[in-house]
């Protein structure tokens, strides 16, 4: 796919006015350079992003001529593809979808996945995990039933800069973190957890503020060939232009630098069903001092074809194919969990989990339960305490702790977060 840009609001600066210019001689470059492989729909979702441009740029602006002759261009592709577009809706949060072919979604447009054989469901589940009936998707504002053989795929969002490098190297970016890491007892094949979700309303636009779980593949190897699966929930206001919680994915194979991204800004992910997908918006949330809600996420890697399954609350919503992560041969040598915040050197850090500290326990800090990992023998089981290391970077704005085994079905559980404010 060709470059991902910002909507340029009208009236516009002149730099901002360039910055449009240039990213419409790089999706014109990369419609014609590309054209001989791309579908129909993927050509449809990127003449459906184009319009959205053109949209938000000043009348007869150069940038809005070009978006134009872009718009025109990929209309005459479509037109030569032999189809017509698939069906689109409009989010209640402004997100637009189309219904795509599930075998020619954007997803097979890496070069890596030409020749991928479609994975349409596990092929077995990891014992001691139970599937959930898919609830109707109410966060879209529309019925999420796509016609057979389609599934919902959101167009692009804008570039995500929060992910930008592994834990170990982001403290001098902006990047700080509270989390648990595993400690030399692998490899692992997958893992899970329940995360408490939370509202952060009050992010400024350019901070991201997450939860999640991360698996790593070739650790020990340079830092450009670092593999990395990701999946949580987080605030992002600048990826999605607001402040609502969404469950997420990333994933990179080169240590942040080239490869990888939020999300399905780019190929990678293939996506299996159209309800709770990447980016969608999170429901229900916990009430401080009150009712604790729980998002389940686990990542485990299917035993027959080795492609890495997402589930999120029970449900199967896709799949990293095992082509995109060399370095991870079939298995994860480290597992992280926990929170991660970015923000700009000029602002004060956001608030990390619930916005409160991991001392203040039960119902006002955020924790992770049922914390488990995936075995060789694709079975979940506990986590084991002394095999972990918990690690923060500025503990007087965030921490991590009350971590035990309960005597409940929480199993492995442990607080992590804090209110924030923290500025160089």
């Amino acid at each position: 796919m060709g470059a991902a840009f910002n909507v340029i609001p009208c009236c516009v600066t002149e730099s901002e006015t360039q910055d449009a210019e240039m990213e419409v001689l790089d999706l014109d470059e990369g419609v014609e350079q590309h054209t001989p492989v791309l579908s129909r729909d993927t050509l449809c979702w990127r003449r459906n992003e184009t319009e959205e441009r053109s949209a938000h740029a000043c009348k007869d602006s150069d940038s809005w001529v070009g978006f134009h002759n872009v718009d025109t261009n990929l209309n005459r592709l479509v037109s030569q593809a032999d189809g017509d577009c698939p069906l689109s809706n409009k989010s209640k949060t402004g997100e637009l979808y189309d219904c795509i072919d599930i075998y020619k979604q954007p997803a097979f447009d890496h070069p890596l996945l030409k020749n991928h054989t479609l994975q349409l469901k596990p092929s077995s589940l990891p014992n001691g995990f139970k599937l959930t009936k898919p609830k109707p998707a109410t966060f879209y504002g529309f019925n999420d039933t796509c016609p057979s053989g389609t599934i919902l795929i959101e167009r692009s969002q804008k570039p995500d800069n929060f992910h930008a490098r592994s834990i170990d190297d982001r403290t001098s970016q902006g990047h700080y973190y509270a989390i648990f890491e595993t400690t030399g007892s692998g490899p692992f094949y997958g893992a899970h957890a329940r995360m408490g979700t939370y509202r952060l309303p009050n992010l400024l636009p350019n901070q991201v503020s997450s939860s999640t779980i991360y698996l790593y593949g070739g650790v020990n190897g340079p830092d450009n060939e670092l593999n990395v699966m990701e999946a949580g929930w987080h605030v992002a206001p600048f990826t999605y232009n607001d402040n609502i919680p969404r469950f997420f994915i990333y994933w990179t194979s080169d240590g942040y630098e080239n490869t990888g991204c939020v999300n399905l800004l780019c190929p990678g992910f293939v996506r299996i069903s159209s309800g709770n997908g990447p980016g969608t918006p999170i429901v229900q949330f916990s009430t401080y001092n009150g009712e604790e809600k729980f998002m389940d996420v686990l990542i485990a890697k299917d035993p027959s074809t080795s492609n890495w399954w997402v589930w999120s609350e029970g449900v199967s919503i896709g799949y990293f194919p095992k082509e995109l992560f060399p370095k991870m041969d079939g298995r994860i040598e480290t597992v992280q969990m926990g929170g991660h915040v970015f923000s700009s050197a000029s602002d004060p850090s956001p608030p990390m989990g619930s916005g409160h500290p991991s001392q203040e326990g039960r119902n006002k800090a955020a924790y992770f339960v049922q914390v488990q990992l995936v075995d060789s023998t694709n079975s979940l089981y506990n986590l084991v305490p002394e095999s972990i290391e918990f690690r923060t970077d500025i503990p007087d704005y965030y921490d991590i702790g009350d971590y035990h085994n309960t005597n409940t079905n929480e199993g492995y559980a442990f607080a992590y977060g804090g209110v924030g404010g923290f500025k160089k």
